[in-house]
């Protein structure tokens, strides 16, 4: 008969705990479902997935305007933007 020795860590992990073996992060879900990334989160926005399998994945993320959306779409703008910074001359101070 094979006997296997349940172990318990006395002191869980409350946010991140680096595996220095693999270079992996436990991360534990508080009362509330929420998680802290610690040291891993370098971004301040992420968007989240969830594949079939259960396997979460962050994606770095930025927010913008529809505004600048609609613009960043406008090929034309966006290379009549790019002329007028190359050319100081151009570049007029706003009055307010």
């Amino acid at each position: 008969m094979n006997k296997t020795k349940e172990t318990t860590n006395p002191m869980p992990a409350t946010s991140a705990e680096t595996n220095q073996a693999g270079g992996e992060v436990l991360i534990e879900l508080d009362s509330r479902r929420r998680a802290s990334l610690g040291k891993i989160g370098h971004h301040d926005r992420y968007l989240a997935s969830e594949q079939p399998d259960g396997t979460v994945i962050l994606t770095p993320a930025i927010v913008i305007s529809q505004l600048e959306a609609r613009f960043m779409q406008n090929p034309a703008l966006i290379n009549r933007i790019e002329k007028n910074r190359a050319t100081p001359s151009r570049l007029r101070k706003l009055d307010r």
